[in-house]
């Protein structure tokens, strides 16, 4: 572009380009569960300790958007927010966090239909799943370890459908949140922001079925003295029955 002193403005082309295909952007992956069981309990006990009143059920997934400056002002800019719909099927009893991950989540044949609805409450934390640490703000060592990951836990979520009902918000001390659920993340923006946003970039796919919860044990841990065939000692021991989709157990004692 040219100008002169007497404001005279004209374009003057220089040098034009080969045609090119610019490829589309993907959309974002599904949310990923984070296998946060393996902290240690007083570290785990972080996550929850601002969980929303009266809720049952809790969801961690890796964030996976900036995460710049503090954790209130990170989630209130964040362009993605995360959203969660009842699913009718379960997880198998493989963790679903452990490598390879499997794509079970939405296909062209079964994409879960909704409604999506957000959870009532929403944290970010910062966990290190190599020394099982978990802080509320980020860490000035994550500016040179890159084994800190940003960890959104969500709280509070929809009541299963009951009598014909609609899936409503969370009430106070309610048990019926629903146990399984699909997670996305939907792109926040007005209406007229949406409208020139290409459509495959408004929603990312669908996670496969979530657990949101974990049912205790039936028994208390037994605790029994045996004496082990061909040996010639007591040794003491302790059972007790496991429940579905548990992989690791973490025995407390005091």
């Amino acid at each position: 572009r040219f100008q002169t002193h007497t404001s005279v403005e004209w374009w003057t082309p220089l040098m034009r380009s080969d045609e090119f295909t610019v490829e589309r952007v993907a959309p974002p992956a599904a949310p990923e569960p984070l296998p946060v069981c393996e902290l240690p309990t007083p570290e785990h006990q972080k996550l929850t300790v601002r969980t929303a009143l009266g809720s049952s059920g809790l969801l961690t997934v890796r964030w996976p958007w900036n995460c710049e400056g503090h954790a209130a002002e990170v989630l209130r800019k964040a362009t993605y927010t995360l959203e969660l719909s009842r699913s009718t099927s379960r997880p198998s009893l493989h963790d679903p966090t452990a490598t390879p991950l499997h794509v079970s989540g939405e296909t062209a044949a079964g994409r879960p239909q909704g409604p999506w609805v957000e959870a009532t409450s929403m944290q970010l934390y910062f966990a290190n799943f190599e020394t099982g640490q978990v802080a509320h703000e980020m860490p000035l060592q994550a500016q040179a370890e890159r084994n800190w990951i940003a960890v959104l836990v969500a709280s509070g979520l929809p009541l299963e459908q009951t009598s014909n009902q609609e899936t409503s918000s969370l009430s106070v001390d309610s048990p019926n949140e629903l146990p399984f659920v699909h997670l996305r993340w939907r792109y926040k923006a007005r209406a007229e922001d949406l409208a020139v946003i290409p459509p495959i970039l408004h929603f990312s796919a669908a996670s496969g079925p979530v657990r949101t919860r974990v049912v205790s044990p039936v028994g208390v841990p037994q605790w029994s003295l045996t004496c082990p065939t061909r040996a010639h000692r007591i040794v003491p021991s302790i059972s007790w029955t496991a429940w579905s989709g548990t992989a690791y157990h973490q025995l407390a004692f005091r």
